[in-house]
């Protein structure tokens, strides 16, 4: 979420997922540029770096592994960059961008909760450069006003000392400015609850991805960040259960599973001192999570 706490492995959404999620980008180690520097920052063959036209066989979705293909320079970690032009017409994609910017925000506001006023104030600005600013097109096309100067309001008042329950007010509103831009979403072949649930296993893929990450450092801003992706993922599937639970049962119970793991891997917004979850399990338990989704 921010360049100056790059995490080791980069991930979006599972290689599994070919019709729709996008592959991970672990094979792109240097830092990618921002959407309005589309080119590839040294070789033109790098196709992951380029402009989002070049990923068109990558088939709907285009959320690109590693934070920042497509946002703001950071190309580590279990975040994932927008290819603006698939979210212009792909839902899965619009939602996962959303998901992305509600991730943020709910890792801010329980990061304040936990007394980590610094990182709240940085969780509730990072979207605005690293998708807002690029995403604020698709999202007039889609008839939604844009939000990013609520971000940046939020991330002022925690600095200039609002009150923590000013600040959930905030974190709330922005959060339902999110779900009410979701419903805007472009229109798509996928029912509404399939496409729920391939946001939610980008979510979850997102959040496995960063915790890897996050043992490889003592900083806290890569746990957050994963935290923020756990939490995001709970909650789109409560929303959403019953509709998805209707359409893809062996999903839900799958994505139940992973997230049970991600609940000891990710107790709280504060870091524990010591990162012990079992990575290789959640990662084994999400990757049968990709796989079924990629066949909704």
């Amino acid at each position: 979420m921010a360049s100056k706490y790059k995490s080791l492995a980069a991930l979006g959404l599972s290689t599994t997922l070919l019709g729709g999620l996008v592959a991970c980008s672990n094979e792109t180690p240097e830092t990618t540029p921002a959407p309005s520097e589309t080119a590839a920052p040294e070789e033109a063959e790098t196709p992951a770096a380029e402009a989002p036209d070049t990923q068109a066989d990558t088939g709907s979705y285009a959320m690109a592994g590693g934070e920042g293909e497509g946002e703001g320079g950071e190309g580590e970690g279990g975040e994932g960059g927008v290819n603006i032009a698939a979210a212009a017409e792909d839902p899965a994609v619009y939602r996962s961008a959303l998901a992305v910017v509600e991730a943020h925000i709910r890792a801010g506001i329980d990061a304040l909760d936990a007394g980590e006023r610094r990182p709240a104030g940085e969780m509730f600005a990072h979207p605005v450069s690293e998708i807002l600013m690029d995403f604020e097109p698709v999202l007039t096309q889609q008839g939604v006003e844009p939000f990013a100067q609520k971000l940046s309001d939020a991330s002022a008042a925690v600095f200039a000392d609002e009150s923590a329950e000013d600040l959930r007010a905030r974190a709330e509103d922005i959060i339902d400015t999110i779900r009410a831009a979701s419903e805007k979403a472009p229109e798509g072949s996928d029912s509404d609850a399939i496409v729920e649930a391939k946001v939610v296993a980008d979510q979850i893929d997102r959040a496995v991805a960063q915790y890897s990450s996050a043992t490889n450092t003592d900083a806290y801003e890569p746990y957050l960040d994963g935290y923020g992706f756990y939490s995001t993922a709970s909650a789109l599937l409560e929303d959403h259960r019953a509709a998805i639970e209707a359409e893809a049962p062996d999903f839900t119970e799958q994505a139940d599973t992973v997230l049970a793991q991600l609940a000891d891997a990710y107790p709280t917004a504060n870091r524990p001192e010591t990162l012990d979850a079992d990575a290789s399990a959640m990662t084994a338990a999400n990757s049968e999570l990709q796989l079924m989704v990629s066949g909704l």
